[in-house]
């Protein structure tokens, strides 16, 4: 099941109309796309289904924030602070500012250099050390002996070896 929901700005500038999409475990994810109605543009958009995000509004006019996390990573969230006025944009706090424009790209990659950096490293581990020569000699004769008995019980179950005394 898929569809959409919007959300306004308290000022009724910006709409933000989500869409709705379901991951794996009933997982929703609301990939936003940010309008602004007085300019009849849109001012952000993700087109990758995999992203989630919401919103926050500032009183300062042309300012909102968007939480973005990309699916299945959600614990991880960024904060991406719009300034349409300015026609900015500044991922994470206390980061540079950069083009409006280029703000998805920027978001993407983002989130693709997290997601190298995060793999798991492979451990190679060394294989266990032999057991000294004793002790491989003694384990073998152990297996042997357990087998010969296991043979032996097996030939006197099925009535196989010869009778000790002859019936009359």
């Amino acid at each position: 099941m898929s569809g959409t929901r919007t959300e306004l700005s308290p000022d009724g500038r910006f709409e933000v109309e989500y869409w709705l999409s379901e991951g794996l475990h009933s997982q929703w994810r609301e990939t936003p796309r940010v309008s602004d109605l007085e300019a009849r543009r849109t001012v952000f958009e993700l087109q990758d289904e995999s992203f989630d995000a919401s919103v926050e509004w500032h009183d300062m006019p042309g300012r909102f924030t968007l939480y973005v996390r990309r699916w299945p990573d959600c614990g991880y969230g960024l904060p991406v602070l719009v300034d349409v006025e300015a026609g900015t944009v500044q991922l994470g706090e206390g980061e540079e500012t950069h083009p409006l424009a280029r703000a998805e790209r920027l978001v993407v990659r983002h989130f693709d250099e997290r997601r190298r950096l995060v793999r798991p490293i492979e451990i190679r581990r060394r294989p266990a050390p032999k057991a000294p020569m004793p002790g491989r000699v003694v384990d073998w004769l152990l297996y042997a002996g357990f087998a010969l008995l296991m043979m032996t019980g097996f030939v006197a179950w099925m009535g196989w070896l010869p009778d000790p005394a002859p019936r009359p």
